[in-house]
């Protein structure tokens, strides 16, 4: 799977339920690759947006960079 086949704005975690489609992969066509992933049902837990979730990454980042000095 790769961050561009996920369509919506949540990551499929372990426990969901997930459609998709398979694609072959090159050169012999003898794997395939989930592609078109959209989550059907979510775990019974806390979620975070993907945005939120990367928001509150780079704040940690700042912070950290203006309290040990720059």
């Amino acid at each position: 799977m790769h961050i561009s086949d996920i369509e919506g704005e949540y990551i499929p975690r372990k426990g969901d339920k997930v459609k998709f489609r398979l694609c072959p992969m090159p050169p012999k066509f003898d794997k395939f690759q989930a592609v078109h992933i959209q989550i059907v049902d979510f775990t019974p837990e806390v979620r975070f947006d993907a945005l939120l979730l990367l928001f509150l990454m780079w704040l940690e980042l700042f912070l950290l960079y203006f309290i040990h000095g720059h």
